[in-house]
């Protein structure tokens, strides 16, 4: 039996052992979580009828909406008591309305060992004295202090120390140049374009990245093969694509996958065959492609979104995560690149393979019509919107706008705002600074991850890009059915 068959086999194993974990965890969800309990009696659930994967296949999904807002915080945790947890992270608060996730030991557990298997396996951490950078938000927001904890975790077992610089560019700076000859490796972690940002400014400070053993961990947006490539030529292209690593992780369910060298490998496949993916691929845009671990999350798809059951600080039974994508399998995807083990890269010596627990796979397209990310934190229609009521701009513009995000020619993030002027409005450079000026503002008053970002890197970097039509000029604006605001 070949390595990929074994692995296929375990797979397949912790596939049914998953699924019963995730119905003990429906059972005592449904007896121990207030509101759990009550939303099951409002969508007539009777819980003793739920017994095998169809049937748990028919459950009412929970999201924000319909569960999360509904009920008192400590309702939706065990027994209805917030200390069932021992810290509190806040989503973004982009939407305008932060939302509270509590999380406690268990999934503190959970994180060291995710994150002892990201390290070792990507990273070699196990042979190599390394300095992890954590240079995501250290604030309320998770992914900074959640880093940590699970770099704290991995560390006992492994040569890793952790410096917490944040998103200060001068402070990451200083503590590479100062410590940087302590390690045989160093591990820049954060938001993809923050991480670039670092590089640029290093540069620009007379680093020479190609004298310093320089690898990276992403988290909290999707990154292009073609923007990992650019990240790894600014450094002298010492180290190769598969010794980074992007992390699917949310404030909802911590760390859902992680990018390893066999999934990267495959990506990169796919990325120059896009035409023979189309079932992946949206828009032609290659998806994120992660493995997960089977022993702490259930994933199934529903719809195009991503249905996720996991025990977490507040337990979710079928949450709609409103992310879209899908699963494939090892094996199926082996097949389609026409893979063996042969073809497999080597790393530290060996076999890719070796260096995996059985999982499956899960690739990810985000949300869509929503918002757009921008430099990781999120940025929505309302917020644009609030800055074309200012007095100031009264009867500038028809009210009709999108935006996106863009890479200039250095591979840094834009955003871009394309608007239509109202009927009679010109175009004008006085216009268009204004329009700016008070996106800006009102991004800095609704938004505080944006107001953090926009003080560490700076005006010229953080501001949008205007782009005006004249009213009826564009089809863009031409409703059909409802506005495009991304």
């Amino acid at each position: 039996m070949s390595k990929i068959d074994e692995f296929n086999d375990s797979v397949t194993n912790l596939q049914k052992e998953s699924f019963r974990r995730s119905l003990k965890l429906f059972y005592d969800a449904s007896l121990r979580i207030p509101a759990y309990k009550e939303f099951l009696k409002e969508n007539s659930v009777n819980a003793d009828l739920i017994k095998t994967q169809e049937d748990f296949s028919l459950l009412p999904t929970v999201d924000k909406d319909n569960y999360l807002r509904r009920y008192p915080l400590n309702e939706l945790c065990w027994d209805g008591s917030l200390f069932s947890n021992n810290i509190i992270s806040s989503s973004s608060g982009s939407s305008g309305i932060p939302f509270f996730w509590p999380r406690g030991d268990e999934q503190h557990r959970e994180t060291e060992l995710l994150y002892s298997k990201i390290y070792s396996q990507t990273h070699d951490v196990a042979n190599k004295s390394t300095l992890l950078v954590v240079c995501f938000s250290m604030g309320t927001w998770i992914a900074g202090v959640y880093t940590t904890l699970g770099a704290f975790g991995a560390s006992r077992d492994n040569k890793l120390n952790v410096i917490t610089p944040g998103i200060e560019k001068d402070d990451a700076i200083s503590a590479i140049l100062g410590l940087k000859q302590y390690y045989d490796q160093i591990i820049i972690a954060g938001y993809p374009p923050f991480v670039k940002d670092i590089i640029d400014y290093g540069n620009s400070k007379g680093i020479d990245w190609s004298d310093i053993n320089t690898k990276f961990s992403f988290a909290g947006e999707a990154i292009s093969e073609e923007w990992r490539d650019n990240l790894l030529q600014l450094c002298g292209n010492k180290i190769s694509p598969l010794e980074t690593v992007n992390i699917y992780g949310t404030a909802d369910m911590g760390v859902v996958g992680f990018e390893t060298p066999l999934s990267i490998f495959m990506r990169r496949r796919i990325s120059v065959e896009k035409a023979k993916y189309k079932h992946i691929l949206v828009d032609n845009q290659l998806p994120t492609l992660v493995q997960y671990d089977l022993t702490q999350k259930y994933i199934e798809v529903s719809n195009s979104n991503l249905i996720i059951t996991a025990n977490y600080g507040v337990p979710l039974i079928r949450y709609d995560i409103k992310d879209q994508g899908g699963k494939i399998s090892l094996n199926d995807l082996c097949s389609e690149l026409q893979l063996v083990e042969s073809s497999f890269p080597l790393l530290n010596n060996k076999s890719i393979l070796e260096n995996l627990a059985p999982s499956d796979l899960i690739y990810i397209r985000r949300r869509k019509d929503l918002s757009i990310s921008f430099y990781s934190l999120l940025v929505y229609p309302e917020h644009i919107k609030s800055a074309l009521v200012d007095e100031r701009l009264k009867g500038a513009t028809s009210g009709k706008f999108f935006m996106k995000t863009t890479n200039d020619d250095n591979h840094n993030q834009v955003l871009e705002v394309h608007l239509e002027l109202s009927p009679g409005t010109e175009e004008s450079a006085a216009v268009s600074s204004l329009i700016k000026e008070t996106t800006i503002s009102t991004l800095i008053e609704m938004n505080s991850e944006y107001r953090k970002l926009y003080n560490s890197i700076g005006k010229q970097a953080a501001s949008p890009k205007i782009y005006l039509y004249e009213f009826g000029t564009s089809e863009m604006f031409k409703i059909k059915n409802k506005q495009k605001w991304v």
